[in-house]
């Protein structure tokens, strides 16, 4: 039974990855308003052409079309909202005009696998003035001389080219998800701790805990011996007890 519903999953994700853009675009869209919907995810379908789109993804912020056979980015709406456009996997080599018309308000473009082999072909994007963040892995504009120093002197508010900063260092950006992974994996630690019952720190807190009980009892047991006026052994065997469990002297426990 397992097996026939992976299967029938199996295929329903290869039919909807496959479809065409403007037909995906339908399927994700659900029948939701096109005005409110703020991240849209195109992935693997298959279109040499950014097609079935409207022009009324007025809040979109996040659009992603990896793996889509994309030759050409006609067909692209006007985006004012858009943030992140992730393009990787296709086979561009220019187009970026149109997403500098398009995009006014871009601050990371990924472009990595891909089919760019000069800077000239980068140029539109300097108009886009909001541009933080570029991939461009596995292009083949990479094998330019000096490109790194190029790419930076061409984009003054560039501050992250295929995860490195200006001066070859480790951008914030993959430093906090680095981070953010690891503050997951021990959040996944202390839970499965929770689930296979008290640790150790939980039973030396149960004989503290315990101690002080047994301290207080020793409290009450003074308190009354001291309103009684008795000097009973077993008193004065307590209180020696209480004493040294509260750090005091030799000499002060046998008193």
């Amino acid at each position: 039974y397992y097996s026939l519903l992976l299967v029938l999953l199996f295929s329903y994700i290869i039919s909807v990855s496959f479809r065409k853009m403007e037909d995906r675009y339908t399927i994700e869209l659900n029948n939701r308003d096109p005005t409110k919907i703020d991240q849209l995810y195109l992935d693997n379908c298959k279109s040499g052409t950014v097609k079935g789109l409207g022009e009324n993804l007025t809040m979109l912020d996040t659009l992603s079309m990896v793996n889509c056979g994309l030759t050409s980015l006609e067909g692209l709406p006007l985006l004012p909202e858009l943030v992140i456009l992730d393009i990787s996997q296709n086979d561009l080599k220019d187009g970026l005009d149109i997403v500098a018309a398009k995009c006014p308000k871009l601050e990371k473009l990924v472009l990595s696998n891909n089919a760019f082999t000069t800077l000239e072909q980068f140029e539109p994007l300097k108009d886009v003035s909001s541009l933080v963040v570029l991939d461009t892995f596995q292009n083949e504009v990479e094998n330019t001389e000096d490109y790194r120093t190029k790419v930076f002197e061409m984009f003054p508010s560039l501050r992250d080219l295929d995860g490195q900063d200006v001066n070859g260092e480790m951008t914030e950006e993959i430093e906090e998800d680095e981070t953010g992974a690891e503050g997951e994996d021990s959040d996944a630690d202390g839970d499965t701790d929770e689930e296979d019952g008290p640790g150790l720190s939980y039973l030396e807190n149960s004989n503290i805990m315990d101690d002080e009980d047994e301290t207080e009892d020793y409290d009450q047991v003074d308190e009354e011996g001291a309103e009684q006026g008795t000097e009973a052994e077993g008193t004065s065997t307590r209180r020696g007890v209480k004493r040294r469990h509260e750090g005091g002297s030799d000499e002060d426990s046998k008193q």
